[in-house]
């Protein structure tokens, strides 16, 4: 089996930053779901996204079950939101991982900071 490791940087398909979605009760929402595609392209979304949720108190969730590409980029952010949160003692769950993204965490060896439940 091989493992898809995309490493390039299209300036033209970058998108905007979205603030966190709040919801009707005015709590943030602690669910962060990752595209299909989660490379340096989109690292700058992805690094708003934890960043708006780094010192949440709540359990944040970060659902990976459309996740076909994910680069060393998107990987390094993940594993320092995770450690970040951890050395604070809060929660922080990664979920639903497609088989390339498990594939690539070990290739990297970061199984014990990203593999998922």
């Amino acid at each position: 089996a091989t493992v898809e490791i995309e490493n390039t940087v299209k300036r033209d398909e970058m998108e905007t930053v979205e603030e966190p979605i709040i919801d009707s009760d005015n709590e943030i929402n602690t669910e962060i779901v990752l595209d299909e595609i989660a490379n340096i392209s989109k690292a700058a979304i992805i690094h708003e996204q934890l960043s708006a949720v780094i010192n949440v108190s709540e359990k944040i969730t970060i659902n990976l079950s459309q996740v076909d590409v994910v680069d060393t980029a998107v990987l390094q952010l993940l594993t320092a939101f995770v450690k970040s949160r951890q050395n604070h003692n809060l929660d922080v769950e990664l979920l639903n991982a497609t088989d390339k993204y498990d594939s690539a965490v070990k290739l990297l060896g970061l199984n014990e900071e990203l593999l998922s439940k």
